[in-house]
């Protein structure tokens, strides 16, 4: 899954994002807050000026699911970073 790092306990994905300046992190985050709408999935976020942090958690506690790593792929799709 490319720059996604997996982990076990508690299981989830992580991966930063890095972008140019904050015009760009802002229009990602407006491309993963609808994508977040559509798939009624949010996933925890954290940002600065150019950088953004994603760590998408098992909504159960136990495995991740199909979901949880089509999200991670949807939201790589989305272009506009630098790694």
């Amino acid at each position: 899954m490319g720059m996604w790092k997996e982990r076990e306990r508690p299981p989830q994905l992580e991966r930063r994002y890095t972008f140019t300046d904050y015009e760009a992190l802002r229009g990602f985050l407006d491309q993963a807050a609808q994508l977040s709408e559509a798939a009624g999935y949010y996933p925890d976020m954290a940002f600065g000026r150019d950088y953004l942090n994603v760590t998408i958690a098992s909504t159960d506690g136990e495995a991740l699911s199909e979901m949880h790593r089509r999200f991670a792929e949807d939201l790589d799709a989305l272009g506009g970073y630098t790694s």
